[in-house]
């Protein structure tokens, strides 16, 4: 009994990891005026962590920062590199 309920549980976090490890797909990807019909703007986390997640998914897109702000807060910038 125990190793059964074992192998369910490798089995379980085995794929809780592989789904981890997956990139987001660009296409699916929504700013967060796009996820709520425009009805919301986004906040300074909600533009950092969309870039984040794009920088993720793109194998072209570099999240990176270009300084701080007068709140101490970094300055998100995108960066594509063109082959």
């Amino acid at each position: 009994m125990r190793r059964a309920a074992l192998i369910v549980f490798v089995s379980a976090v085995t794929a809780l990891a592989t789904h981890a490890q997956q990139k987001p797909s660009l296409a699916d990807l929504k700013t967060t005026p796009e996820s709520t019909g425009y009805k919301s703007t986004s906040t300074y986390e909600d533009v950092v962590t969309f870039m984040k997640t794009v920088d993720e998914a793109s194998p072209l897109i570099f999240y990176t920062t270009y300084g701080t702000t007068t709140e101490g807060r970094a300055m998100p910038m995108r960066w594509s590199e063109r082959a």
